[in-house]
């Protein structure tokens, strides 16, 4: 059973964050902190096998899973990522202004966001859109969010049915971060009375999952589906190490010709040139230069954002 909001309760058992000498929250995420990465791999059933035989000709074979695996049949190999809420290579506080400044002007915003695992990252968005855009949110909705995993869209789909959605973390970036107050908090997150005090469990509402429409697709093919009348704003983060390399610049070209100019691309540090551990990706950054994107000044503490960039 669902419960709204308490802030008293939630506060006894989750403190207010400490400060720092700077400032800022100790618990919360730096610009770009790439410490800590998984892969929640786990095992599922498929629903549709002919989907992953064919998604499985464009996986990266270098890429070796690195906490487990899911067998799609002998021999064969596919990872299971999963995302979470405020997934934190990505300074979402920051991100949000600069997507007030980019987009204030434009009537509609096309909003996709590819390899949506659990759906808690487009939950994420919804609720930084709503949050930036008071006024005119809508204009970014539906959020697409699609994944070449069917049972994890099929997932998705029944948590919406329910009208609330398990997330983690997420008190601290809606009342701190994002500023939200007390008395607003129950708009957008629940706490679950059946736990015990000590593990509360939050919830997202409606108001932050229903803008999301769950679909399976593969990236590399259904770009050609992009909706080209008006900017987007396109996430495509921390997948690109388990596509293949070569199909990177053909993609980016392909990206570049849909998108319409003043349209924002979106990865994560997974595909952050140069960092250690993340084989098969580091070239993908210069494939979105190559074909035109430029980096953002946005979300990164020195300069050019890694991880934002645009179409201008």
């Amino acid at each position: 059973m669902l419960i709204n909001f308490s802030p008293l309760r939630y506060a006894q058992t989750n403190p207010a964050p400490a400060k720092s000498v700077l400032g800022q929250t100790q618990n919360k995420p730096q610009p770009l902190a790439f410490k800590g990465y998984y892969n929640d791999v786990t095992k599922f059933n498929h629903h549709t096998s002919d989907f992953f035989e064919y998604s499985l000709e464009h996986v990266n074979p270098d890429e070796k899973p690195r906490t487990g695996a899911i067998m799609y049949k002998p021999g064969i190999i596919f990872n299971r990522n999963t995302t979470s809420s405020f997934r934190s290579d990505l300074n979402w506080i920051e991100f949000g202004d600069y997507l007030e400044d980019r987009f204030e002007y434009d009537s509609k915003v096309n909003t996709y966001d590819y390899a949506c695992a659990n759906g808690l990252e487009a939950y994420t968005l919804s609720l930084l859109l709503q949050r930036k855009f008071p006024d005119c949110y809508e204009k970014f909705f539906p959020i697409q969010a699609k994944d070449v995993n069917p049972d994890e869209i099929i997932s998705n789909k029944k948590g919406q049915e329910k009208g609330f959605v398990k997330t983690e973390n997420t008190y601290v970036w809606t009342r701190y971060g994002l500023g939200i107050e007390d008395d607003e908090l129950d708009e957008y997150l629940a706490v679950s009375e059946d736990e015990i005090p000590e593990n509360d469990v939050e919830y997202f509402t409606k108001k932050v999952i229903s803008p999301v429409e769950f679909s399976c697709a593969n990236v590399l093919d259904d770009i050609e589906n992009i909706d080209t009348t008006a900017p987007a704003l396109f996430l495509c983060r921390n997948m690109w190490p388990y596509v293949k390399p070569s199909e990177y610049q053909s993609f980016c070209d392909k990206l570049y010709e849909k998108l319409p100019a003043g349209s924002v691309v979106v990865i994560g540090a997974y595909e952050y040139k140069g960092q250690k551990g993340f084989k098969g990706s580091k070239d993908f950054p210069d494939a979105l230069i190559k074909s035109g994107f430029e980096p953002a000044e946005c979300c990164y503490h020195d300069g050019l954002s890694p991880l934002v960039f645009e179409k201008n």
